[in-house]
């Protein structure tokens, strides 16, 4: 028989509702912007998809290029707290904004939308 721990009694699923988001943006991101749009999104819920449903961030992170910082800024969230840490020297590599949420109720296009309006 095998041990309890590898037996599955089928009660474990994935949930197929979470869904994962990534874009990348060119340009620096204004910092008191970004903060604001992170606020709305996380806290607020503000950001809805087509189907009118709240976007629901699990989890999201994200290396971004800040107006007037040398360094790159790391951004983590869970659920409603994020944190940003500055980095590495971006020297002469390409300055990308790259982000990736997991959550339920995503909509790539309409959040990479959101993201150029309010943080650019």
């Amino acid at each position: 028989a095998l041990p309890q721990v590898l037996q599955n009694d089928g009660s474990h699923h994935i949930d197929i509702a979470v869904s994962t988001v990534t874009f990348e943006v060119e340009r620096d991101v204004i910092e008191e912007q970004l903060d604001q749009w992170l606020q709305d999104l996380l806290w607020e819920k503000t950001l809805c998809n087509s189907d009118g449903d709240p976007m629901n961030i699990m989890r999201m992170k994200g290396v971004l290029s800040v107006v007037g910082e040398s360094r790159r800024v790391i951004v983590q969230g869970v659920y409603e707290l994020f944190e940003k840490e500055r980095s590495t020297e971006w020297h002469d590599q390409p300055r990308l904004n790259r982000l990736v949420f997991i959550g339920y109720n995503l909509d790539r296009e309409i959040l990479l939308q959101s993201f150029k309006k309010f943080c650019l």
